[in-house]
């Protein structure tokens, strides 16, 4: 198994603490830098704070106070360097309108395997 370059991070927007947890170490174990966080608003600081060392942005879409849609147009508009995977239980059809292709990178559908979480990864750092 190959792993990606060591800087590459990922900032993990996860409100559930067993997925956001569970979702660490898999991607840990492939070799990922992870940080992580409960909600969006905390996602926008920590991105504010590590704005050069974070390349991708992983958030649930479903998350009270700051949803998942809001915090991926905000890190569009102020971090465009960052690609963001949106991680939805909803299915594609979940996400309809304008704009939803430039709004996010890939989506990443729950419940996901280890496989399809790391596979999503590389997907979006792959230059």
């Amino acid at each position: 198994m190959v792993a990606l370059s060591p800087t590459t991070t990922v900032l993990l927007v996860e409100d559930q603490e067993a997925l956001r947890v569970l979702a660490r170490r898999i991607l840990e174990r492939h070799g990922f830098h992870v940080l992580t966080v409960a909600g969006g608003e905390d996602a926008l600081t920590t991105l504010e704070q590590h704005d050069e060392e974070v390349n991708i942005l992983l958030s649930d879409v479903v998350m009270p106070n700051f949803d998942g849609i809001k915090l991926a147009q905000e890190v569009r508009s102020r971090f465009p360097k960052v690609k963001i995977i949106l991680m939805s239980g909803l299915g594609p059809e979940g996400f309809t309108g304008p704009g939803r292709d430039q709004l996010m990178d890939e989506l990443l559908l729950k419940p996901f395997t280890s496989e399809s979480l790391v596979a999503a990864i590389r997907n979006v750092a792959s230059p």
